[in-house]
């Protein structure tokens, strides 16, 4: 938790950075037109020479500094709200605070595991070669291919397949709807592969300074085509071509001449503020290398939660049907309980139905005795009338 705390942290510093040094280049921009205002208003009876040609060199660094900062933005905004650690990072962290989102955990990162596992396309997108979503560009443009995904209801990288096989098709007649669909297919599923072709895209719709910055945030062991080092060349050869030009059209270099010391004064604070922000964004590199890293760190805490949560649902189940058999075993002891104590309780009336016939035949038994007494009693008396001896005997 701490360490999550920390990540965030140091994202909020690179964002807090990152706006300031856009600020200081917005000042250093208006420094340059109010300089420019200032030379056009000179009278035409003044002449000067230029003898300094590091000014447009140090606009077109700041140029490329600009663009590659807009850039890292991008690409930071894209990997904060769509790449995976990302997602599993918020799960787990929203999923500690009580023991009830704790537990729903498991189905939050099968939700996620589900949106983001690989599938093969289904036949409503036209199979392997999305050749229904092609065909939906061909009808209606871009909200024919967009209806489509959303009545197909695809996984991310299954939809960002399908708008990058429709870019395929549509990206030597209609460049710049080639380049949309490779940024939405980026922002769905942020990949170093997808920017790649992205960057290639945005070469052919003429947005070659956004190509160079974001060639220079690809990962460093990214692979590339020959023909890919090629283009990747040639794009950097027209960045700076380019990049050239529109200092020197901002400085109106071919026209203008300007105040030599005032110049150097400029290009002197100019070319300290370029070394500092050179510097800073060093620094913010390797800031981005250490969030990386942790943002790698936090991707495997997460597979070992992962892990463990499932070990805990496996121990649960198995806890619960052991629970299940001893509430069948309860079931079964009672039963044999109630039986028993039904048997107990034919067994004590039959008990008392034998005590009531002992009764009764012990007072019959008394009943004969006392007959008996009484026959035997009778008996003697005969016997003793019959034995008396006779008068005169």
């Amino acid at each position: 938790m701490s360490e999550q705390n920390t990540v965030e942290t140091r994202i909020k510093e690179l964002e807090d950075e990152n706006h300031l040094l856009l600020n200081q280049l917005h000042i250093v921009q208006e420094k340059l037109e109010q300089q420019y205002s200032a030379s056009q208003n000179t009278t035409d009876s003044q002449t000067f020479d230029w003898v300094d040609e590091e000014l447009p060199e140090v606009l077109a660094e700041n140029l490329r500094y600009r663009t590659l900062l807009d850039a890292q933005n991008m690409i930071h905004e894209v990997e904060t709200t769509q790449a995976l650690n990302r997602k599993l990072g918020n799960i787990l962290i929203q999923g500690v605070k009580t023991p009830g989102t704790l537990l729903a955990i498991p189905a939050k990162l099968f939700r996620v595991w589900r949106k983001t596992k690989r599938q093969q396309p289904n036949k409503l997108l036209g199979g392997k070669g999305f050749d229904k979503a092609i065909m939906a560009y061909r009808e209606d443009g871009l909200s024919g291919v967009d209806a489509l995904l959303c009545t197909a209801s695809v996984p991310d990288n299954i939809h960002a397949n399908a708008l990058t096989a429709v870019a395929r098709d549509v990206m030597y007649r209609e460049p710049n709807d080639a380049l949309e669909l490779a940024q939405r297919a980026y922002e769905i599923d942020p990949k170093p592969s997808r920017l790649k072709w992205l960057i290639f895209r945005l070469y052919e719709a003429s947005e070659v300074l956004r190509a160079e910055a974001l060639l220079d945030c690809l990962p460093k062991d990214i692979v590339f085509s020959d023909s890919e080092e090629r283009a990747a060349s040639q794009i950097l050869n027209e960045a700076k071509q380019t990049r050239a030009d529109q200092a020197k059209q901002q400085c109106d270099f071919s026209t203008r001449h300007a105040l030599v010391e005032q110049r150097k004064i400029l290009i002197g604070q100019l070319t300290e503020e370029r070394d500092e922000y050179k510097q800073k964004a060093e620094r913010s590199q390797a800031q981005a290398e250490q969030f990386i890293k942790a943002n790698d760190e936090l991707k495997q805490q997460a597979k070992l939660h992962q892990d463990q949560i499932g070990q805990l649902a496996k121990e649960r189940d198995e806890y619960k049907q052991m629970a299940d058999q001893s509430q069948a075993q309860v079931e079964q002891f009672t039963k044999a309980r109630d039986e028993l104590k039904q048997l107990a309780e034919q067994r004590q009336a039959e008990v008392l139905q034998l005590q009531g016939s002992i009764a009764e035949m012990e007072h019959r038994q008394r009943l004969f005795s006392e007959e008996m007494s009484r026959a035997e009693g009778q008996i003697g008396l005969i016997k003793d009338v019959l034995l008396l001896p006779e008068p005169g005997a």
